[in-house]
């Protein structure tokens, strides 16, 4: 930079005009343009470099802002990242949650379909399709039916589905063609008849005009929602044909398969239709009126209920007698028998005063609240000319009759042990429903008098009554009196052991009975049941084997049973045979004791904390329920 200035001074000073004398001038002036340079190049520096500085700045800046968005892209990438991590956490626990119900669930429709084929035999214009013996288990994928015309009063299918559909059921044709009438394969078979070979599908084609179906996921219902489906059903065909009465003969579930012997009691036996009268139109009243109407041994004669208006529609809509009161239709000579299915409290004194009027008595279960009451009743029974039944019929269930078979033939040797586990989940609701419901006075107890009168039943008839009961009772989730689980422990005279459990609080459902005997097992699990046979009896294998430890030789395989007619229907047609002296009656009402007796002892054993022994003492119990019922309402 130096020499250039140096240059342009030098370059001004040669360009100035040359005068003698004057070098001195020359040389300030020739200096002084030096500076002039100096200054010129100085200042086109400094501009120079702000230049560059403002270049190197936007630089600068143009590179940040790229590094922020850069940073800001990559951390939106992150976040979108990781938001599609979360997503995909959650549907993953949602498939597996789903995953985790669906046994659960399968399992609820199983049942429900079970029961809805059970409550649909009193309609007779609908057959559900029938289970082949090979399933092992239904997909429930819809609920099929066949509908018969002629059932209902000629009505078509169409008028069928919305006459169904207007009570509020989603029900729907399968199919209104097979696959050959589908108008787009006939228009490709016109145009390519080599394309199809079309053979005769007569099944197909008549299953096509009558078939209909109802969605699975009614099937995730409650037993209450099956009764309410067929109750639409039994509407319809009621309004559009109510002279119909569907004949039927009793199912044969296996050879073997018979009520168990039990002693008859001594009745005239008659051959005329029974006529019934109904104390009590309540849920169940109704049940047993539907059912005695498809009855052709009985005729329903006359209906009472405190409820007087709803007992008057019952009788109108049955076409029967309405009576005022129980005592009025038990007097009234217009009955041959009478049917109890009031609250608990009322059936000890309605079935006393039946029995004493010369009449049949069938009683709802439980016989009564106590063993002291049930005691009463059955001293009246044995003096009455009448036929005495307590409603136990869930002892007609196809995998209950075989077990009772195959434990009376001694087959499987002595039982050794039996475990009865139900569960009948019940809401709040539930017992707010009647004020009757979950207290000491309306009901008498709880869950042991209300849904495990079925299971301690069966308990009863198939291992005997135990020596000793040792129980526990517990309120766990329900804001009542009385208890919503019981568990007990009992003991038997020759050795055996058994177990009850039964809750309100627990679902799914779960029915399950095992009873162990010296050469064999019975399980009955939801209905299904299994059989397992041992090579050996237990007894001399364990005192004459040589092996220390391990399994004996069995063999296990399902059995497997057909649906059968509804438990209430069979109770009513074995009630019939006897009456008319065709066979022994299997409900028999003093054993209808034994399920009263095993309910007192395991509230008792759980309000002492100790084991109570059979036969109880009924001045103790009755001493404890007279506590129970007074207005200082105290807890089991």
């Amino acid at each position: 930079m130096f020499l250039h200035i140096v240059e342009l001074g030098h370059s001004f000073v040669e360009a100035m005009p040359y005068q003698a004398g004057s070098s001195a001038q020359r040389i300030r002036i020739g200096l002084t343009g030096l500076a002039f340079a100096f200054l010129l190049v100085l200042l086109a520096s400094i501009v120079s470099r702000s230049s560059g500085d403002k270049v190197n700045n936007a630089a600068e800046q143009a590179a940040a802002a790229k590094a922020a968005r850069d940073q800001e892209l990559n951390r939106q990438r992150q976040e979108q990242a990781e938001r599609k991590a979360k997503a995909a956490q959650i549907k993953q626990l949602i498939e597996e949650n789903r995953l985790q119900k669906l046994e659960s669930q399968q399992a609820t429709r199983a049942n429900n379909f079970r029961l809805l084929r059970e409550y649909l035999e009193e309609v007779a214009c609908v057959q559900p399709l029938a289970v082949g013996r090979g399933v092992q288990r239904h997909g429930v994928h819809m609920f099929v039916m066949k509908y018969d015309p002629e059932a209902c009063g000629g009505l078509s299918i169409e008028d069928f589905l919305r006459a169904v559909q207007a009570e509020g059921i989603p029900i729907s044709r399968g199919y209104t063609a097979t696959m050959a009438q589908q108008a787009a394969l006939q228009g490709v078979a016109d145009k390519h008849p080599e394309y199809f070979r079309l053979l005769p599908t007569p099944v197909s084609d008549e299953a096509v005009k009558n078939m209909l179906f109802l969605p699975h996921n009614l099937f995730l219902g409650s037993d209450g929602d099956m009764q309410e489906l067929a109750a639409a059903f039994r509407k319809v065909q009621k309004n559009f044909a109510p002279e119909v009465v569907k004949r039927r003969e009793i199912a044969q579930m296996a050879p073997e398969v018979k009520p168990a012997t039990v002693a008859a009691q001594s009745v005239p036996v008659t051959t005329k239709a029974i006529r019934v009268g109904i104390v009590g139109v309540g849920v169940m009243g109704q049940e047993h009126a539907r059912t005695i109407a498809s009855n052709g041994g009985l005729r329903l004669a006359g209906v009472a209920d405190v409820q007087q208006k709803n007992a008057r529609s019952v009788a109108a809509e049955l076409g029967c007698k309405y009576f005022a009161t129980a005592e009025e239709l038990v007097q009234s000579g217009e009955v041959d028998a009478v049917v109890i299915a009031t609250p608990h409290w009322q059936h000890g004194a309605l079935a006393i005063g039946a029995l004493k009027a010369g009449l049949h008595v069938i009683c709802e279960k439980p016989l009564t609240v106590t063993v002291e009451e049930a005691d009463d009743v059955l001293n009246a029974a044995a003096q009455s000319r009448g036929m005495f039944a307590v409603v136990h019929q869930k002892r007609f269930e196809p995998a209950y009759m075989y077990a009772k078979k195959l434990l009376d033939s001694g087959e499987l040797g002595p039982i050794y042990r039996c475990s009865m586990i139900e569960s009948a989940w019940r809401s709040e609701a539930y017992y707010r429903s009647s004020p009757w419901r979950g207290t000491w006075k309306g009901e008498g107890g709880g869950v042991l008098l209300n849904q495990a009168p079925h299971i301690l039943d069966r308990y009863a008839w198939l291992c005997g009554m135990p020596q000793t009961v040792t129980a526990r009772c517990d309120t766990s989730l329900h804001q009542i009196e009385v208890e919503d689980t019981a568990s007990a422990i009992l003991r038997h005279t020759n050795g055996a052991h058994g177990y009850i459990h039964i809750s309100t609080v627990e679902a799914p459902a779960i029915a399950r009975t095992v009873i162990s005997c010296d050469r064999g097992r019975i399980t009955i699990d939801n209905g299904k049941l299994y059989v397992t046979r041992l090579r050996s009896s237990i007894r001399e294998s364990t005192a004459h084997d040589t092996q220390l430890m391990g399994e004996l030789e069995s063999d296990t395989r399902e059995i497997q049973l057909g649906a059968g007619e509804s438990a209430l229907t069979v109770f009513y047609e074995d009630l019939v045979a006897a009456l008319n002296g065709n066979g022994e009656l299997t409900c028999r009402g003093e054993e209808g004791r034994d399920a009263v007796e095993l309910a007192n002892a395991i509230v008792l054993s759980s309000a002492r904390g100790e084991a109570v022994e059979l036969p109880l003492k009924r001045g103790d119990y009755a001493e404890f329920i007279e506590k129970m019922t007074a207005p200082e309402l105290q807890a089991v």
